[in-house]
């Protein structure tokens, strides 16, 4: 696989801010990505700008020659409308990176850009995080990723509300009647019991957010064969961009299950979907 690793603001002077590691420096990080990379049967090219559009440009794949894409984008992250588009439409698998999590309001954590449009990221790990967005790539897999949907963003402004809507035609009145409810030839119809997944996120939502059990719940459910791969995967997708807005969780726990819910996303691409042995490996680290 060939990974182009992408360095924004600032990393020229790693080694030289404020906190840094003064062991360390960007054509020592390099070394260290390209040394990880061979053991990982990867291929790899490194660039670093302190230009927006210069990181777009890379983006952008000239030649084709990139499967993944490993991405640092510092305070970019926080900022840039433009680079999230751009990773939104590269159609290649992209880890955000960050050295270091901010505190605060600024935390990349919750306020990053990049979350719905990156298959994964790693924070807070150092310039070891490069390394583990290596090892995120391997065990998720290579290959093209269909562009996310590039969502409008309100950047804290509340949403005007819609006006009243006009009347409605006899067309969309028939589109949105009701389909006939099915004839029981004289039996009551008796309902389909609920899945256990189901049954664990309505408690879930009644006592006030997801919480592990409930992501436990639906892994077992694809682990015992009834829920598809796609399905988890869909599911998942759907409960973090919920965390992402401000849906509640489990409390102290919201970290982790944001976490277990990107990595159950790979699954929307057949090559990237976790293995029953990968999947038990989360139920644990959720039952801790």
């Amino acid at each position: 696989m060939n990974v182009l690793v992408l360095h924004g603001p600032n990393l020229d002077l790693l080694g030289r801010r404020p906190g840094d590691d003064v062991h360390w420096s960007l054509p020592a990080l390099d070394r260290r990505i390209a040394e990880r990379a061979k053991h990982l049967g990867l291929s790899v090219r490194a660039l670093q700008s302190n230009h927006e559009g210069a990181l777009i440009d890379a983006l952008r794949n000239p030649g084709g020659w990139a499967e993944a894409v490993v991405l640092s984008p510092g305070r970019l992250a926080l900022t840039s409308e433009v680079l999230r588009e751009a990773v939104a439409l590269c159609g290649l698998k992209v880890v955000e990176v960050h050295l270091e999590d901010a505190s605060g309001k600024a935390s990349v954590r919750r306020h990053s850009l990049l979350l719905d449009v990156c298959v994964a990221r790693v924070v807070g790990e150092g310039p070891d995080g490069y390394l583990k967005a290596l090892e995120r790539l391997v065990a998720g897999g290579g290959g093209p990723l269909k562009p996310a949907p590039v969502q409008k963003r309100l950047l804290g402004r509340k949403q005007r509300a819609a006006g009243p809507p006009g009347p409605a035609s006899p067309a969309s009145l028939s589109a949105k009647a009701p389909p006939p409810a099915a004839k029981s030839i004289g039996r009551r119809l008796v309902p389909a019991a609920p899945t256990l997944g189901a049954v664990v996120s309505s408690r879930a939502r009644d006592s006030g957010g997801l919480s592990r059990a409930a992501v436990r719940a639906r892994i077992a459910e694809r682990l015992a064969g009834r829920l598809t791969p796609a399905g988890l995967s869909t599911w998942a997708r759907a409960q973090w961009l919920d965390l992402q807005r401000g849906a509640p969780a489990e409390s102290g726990q919201r970290e982790l299950l944001e976490e277990t819910l990107q990595q159950l996303l790979l699954g929307l691409e057949k090559s990237s979907r976790l293995s029953d042995e990968q999947l038990v490996e989360l139920m644990t680290a959720l039952d801790g």
